[in-house]
């Protein structure tokens, strides 16, 4: 039934057993087809009025596992915006408020980002890959930098409220129609929206070379 043995302990539970499989580092957030973790299993049995002090004993600890792991993974998440030299003098109690405004978005290559012209809306800064921002030179796109992780891009426009002067495009060829993969990396940006114009709920904002107007 693609249960865990995990699922089965917390389902009878057997507080002991599952804390002898934490130890063995069992996944105490793996979830089964019904999309239930053990914590849910353990939890239903503790409504059901079943054998109260050892259910509740197991709750206690997957719970405490639970939470612990969630920690872990938010502190992990949250590591790459150390990296970025805007957000170097924050205190790192802030960054939590900060990597939960973000919003993670992925770019095959060959994919826009954000074009010319846009209006104003969030900035982004990329998280893994690299980008190419293009300018136009005579009615052509002309490639002007790449960026790459912990660059960031459309903060200037935003603040001035002025539409974004330049392309930004995840870095790479895309496949061709019919062919399997690409020719370069997956782009992964977290963006962040601190104004949604008339109600827009588009990401799309504008974008400037890192130290350009």
């Amino acid at each position: 039934q693609g249960l865990t043995p995990l699922h089965c302990v917390a389902a009878v539970g057997a507080c002991a057993l599952a804390q002898e499989l934490l130890k063995a580092r069992a996944d105490c957030q793996a979830v089964c087809p019904n999309e239930k973790t053990p914590l849910c299993f353990a939890q239903a049995a503790v409504e059901a009025g079943n054998d109260a002090f050892n259910f509740q004993e197991t709750v206690n600890l997957l719970q405490s596992e639970t939470d612990a792991a969630e920690a872990e993974q938010f502190a992990n998440e949250i590591s790459w915006l150390t990296n970025v030299p805007l957000f170097r003098r924050l205190e790192r109690s802030d960054l939590p408020l900060l990597a939960a405004a973000f919003k993670t978005m992925h770019f095959e290559p060959g994919q826009d980002v954000v074009c010319k012209g846009d209006a104003p809306e969030a900035f982004f800064v990329i998280m893994q890959g690299e980008a190419v921002v293009y300018t136009d030179n005579n009615c052509k796109e002309e490639p002007v930098a790449v960026l790459g992780p912990s660059d960031y891009f459309g903060e200037v426009a935003l603040i001035a409220n002025k539409p974004r002067t330049a392309t930004v495009r995840a870095r790479g060829e895309p496949a061709a129609k019919g062919a399997n993969g690409t020719n370069g990396k997956r782009l992964s940006v977290g963006a962040i929206c601190p104004i949604t114009p008339r109600g827009r709920s588009s990401m799309n904002i504008p974008v400037t070379p890192r130290g350009s107007p």
